[in-house]
């Protein structure tokens, strides 16, 4: 991934006005370890179900479990784990502009290699984390938006 990647996303905008929210949650050992077990468990269980269907991996998948092991040799060498999640916010002046400033925002995500979920029933919250600098901590993974 290039420095650059967020470029889309952060150049003015005529329309619309962006605002970017990164927040670093450490994890804590025990919690990482889980975590990261879990995961190991589930990409094992995949990989046991293509190989009795005859399946090949893809390329995704291979570099995606040298990706964990990777994390799971640093974490058990002491390095620590965080949970990472942006929040993005994109606010108009007027309303009937808001629609085509959202798809112009999946677009220019898509070209960061993001994936973006609108907080439907969420936005007064999604907006705070955004565009307010408040040092807010991420909310439970049982929320999902």
């Amino acid at each position: 991934m290039y420095a650059t990647f967020l470029q889309p996303l952060l150049r003015p905008r005529q329309n619309a006005r962006r605002s970017l929210g990164i927040v670093y949650e450490p994890i804590g050992p025990r919690r990482a370890r889980q975590d990261l077990a879990r995961e190991k468990a589930k990409r094992e269980s995949a990989r046991a179900l293509r190989a009795r269907t005859g399946r090949d991996e893809s390329a995704d998948e291979l570099l995606e479990a040298q990706k964990a092991r990777s994390q799971d040799v640093a974490r058990a060498s002491g390095q620590g784990v965080v949970r990472l999640t942006s929040v993005l916010a994109v606010t108009v002046t007027d309303l009937g502009e808001l629609e085509t400033a959202c798809v112009e925002l999946q677009a220019d995500a898509a070209a960061s290699g993001l994936e973006l979920r609108r907080m439907w029933g969420a936005q007064d919250v999604g907006f705070a984390a955004a565009a307010l600098p408040l040092g807010q901590g991420l909310p439970d993974r049982r929320i999902r938006f």
